[in-house]
């Protein structure tokens, strides 16, 4: 009997013990995430640049790959950034503002042969401009002819019944004035960007002749620059409502700032089922607050002054409220 009740006792200092080592341990875990939380806070509000307001604005943010932000992050290596301006960033490429275009690699994963995260594209050919096509960024030589960058070859190709990724010409880019086709409304209505700086809404009328010709019968400004400054980008990709119409412009890149479409949730909106919450353009406060730390900002990603690029739509977050 005495042996149970020693065994017995030897048992219940074990359990205590393993209940004291836990107790501690679980105990370590919370102070240390307080303490980390607390770290995280104090960046967070004293946040010198966008990277590090991105970094550690939010805990869960940084413990949880699952919510990580879509940015290159600090192992992006380009020198000719170093160099050069940027002045169109894409999916695999990048165009400098002497018009060379660099294929870039956005996951971290793996770098070239050069051991940087850019590679630039060689061709003979000289260009002198760039303008943006609904979907994609045309660069122009001297004779106006367009080319694009080929996802497929990592090339670059001229449009034409030869191309993959542009069967002919884009008429309407063909235009001086115009900057980008920023969407097709139908097959003869456009929204375009011009070189004054606004968004219209041009419609034409098709004639043939050998060719097909485009004649303007009449246009409209859409978005003028009174409004917001005058328009460098807008784009109609980042669809925000199934209900909008698709040639719905939702974000627009000024020389003011960053502007993005935005639901207005007024009290009748939200009580009553058969009225709509309205839409406007709201300025990011975000970009506000960290412009300084932007060296380009494009409507689809964004290049930090450490050659972080992001997504620009994470720019449309709200800006943390003691930090404004």
């Amino acid at each position: 009997m005495k042996v149970v009740k020693k065994i017995f006792k030897v048992l219940m200092i074990l359990a205590g013990i393993v209940i004291c080592i836990i107790l501690i341990f679980l105990g370590y875990i919370l102070i240390s995430n307080f303490f980390e939380e607390r770290r995280l806070e104090q960046e967070r509000v004293g946040s010198s640049n966008l990277m590090e307001y991105f970094k550690y604005h939010d805990f869960d943010h940084v413990k949880n790959t699952d919510d990580e932000l879509q940015y290159i992050g600090e192992n992006f290596v380009c020198d000719a950034l170093e160099q050069h301006d940027v002045i169109a960033i894409d999916t695999n490429f990048l165009v400098l503002d002497d018009y060379s275009v660099y294929q870039i690699l956005l996951d971290q994963e793996k770098t070239f042969s050069n051991n940087q995260s850019c590679k630039k594209i060689e061709t003979d050919t000289k260009f002198v401009n760039l303008k943006k096509g609904y979907s994609k960024y045309l660069l122009i030589d001297d004779n106006n002819n367009q080319y694009t960058y080929d996802d497929n070859t990592s090339k670059i190709e001229r449009c034409g019944y030869d191309s993959t990724n542009c069967i002919s010409q884009d008429p309407i880019i063909e235009k001086d004035d115009v900057v980008a086709v920023v969407d097709y409304v139908d097959t003869d209505t456009y929204l375009v960007l011009k070189d004054d700086g606004q968004v219209w809404k041009q419609v034409y009328k098709t004639s043939f002749n050998g060719k097909t010709y485009y004649n303007l019968l009449n246009e409209e400004v859409v978005i003028s620059k009174d409004d917001y400054g005058t328009i460098k980008e807008a784009s109609t990709l980042e669809s925000i409502d199934l209900s909008l119409n698709d040639e719905t412009i939702t974000s627009l890149v000024t020389d003011r700032g960053y502007f993005f479409l935005k639901q207005i949730e007024t009290e009748e909106c939200m009580k009553y089922e058969d009225i709509p919450c309205e839409y406007k353009f709201v300025e990011s406060d975000v970009y506000k607050k960290y412009q300084d730390d932007v060296k380009f900002l494009g409507t689809r990603y964004t290049l930090l002054s450490d050659n972080t690029i992001i997504e620009t739509k994470e720019l449309q977050k709200p800006l943390d409220p003691d930090i404004k």
